[in-house]
């Protein structure tokens, strides 16, 4: 037996055709199996959605009485009602907490003002611990000032927070209401 290095080569070239080909029919397969699990998921919710419709349909068909109308647009008003007291209060609120800090930043300012005035007469003396005492005071009081300003700074963050969260939730409101 003869070994012919031609006939070899063309039968290595043969399985490797052949490895190639199964290779690819191994992928189209698995394409195939991907895309059918993907059909089948589709269509599983596709009846889930159809389903949904159906019985939306049929509680529609079955229609309501006018009685049913009216306590409907009665439960309405009362929820916007009790809204309304729950606003009410929270604004009150919110006016009477604007009342108390407006108040204590007035009494801070008046209380370091007037310690201002003590500690500086007293620093005019030449005094070295009153003079570190007023310069100390002046540091406490930009201090506070910064603080205070700090708070109101974030007040006023939070507050705008709030507002881009509602228009957030109105946005999606409207934009589930347009996709019905």
């Amino acid at each position: 037996m003869e070994h012919d290095p031609a006939k070899n080569a063309d039968g290595q070239t043969a399985m490797d055709s052949s490895n190639n080909r199964e290779q690819q029919q191994l992928e189209s397969c698995l394409s195939v199996e991907e895309k059918r699990a993907k059909i089948s998921s589709n269509y599983e919710t596709i009846e889930v959605l159809r389903s949904r419709l159906m019985e939306s349909q049929k509680r529609e068909r079955t229609g309501m009485t006018r009685a049913g109308y009216i306590k409907m647009i009665f439960d309405a008003t009362k929820k916007v009602h009790k809204q309304n007291l729950e606003l009410s209060k929270a604004v009150l609120e919110t006016r009477q907490l604007q009342r108390d800090i407006r108040s204590l930043c007035g009494q801070i300012d008046r209380t370091f003002k007037q310690t201002e005035e003590i500690i500086l007469r007293d620093a005019h003396n030449g005094d070295t611990w009153d003079q570190e005492c007023y310069r100390l005071l002046t540091i406490m009081h930009k201090g506070c000032d910064k603080l205070v300003q700090t708070v109101q700074e974030t007040g006023d963050l939070t507050r705008e927070l709030r507002q881009i969260e509602d228009q957030i939730g109105q946005l999606k409101i409207r934009q589930t209401v347009n996709s019905m």
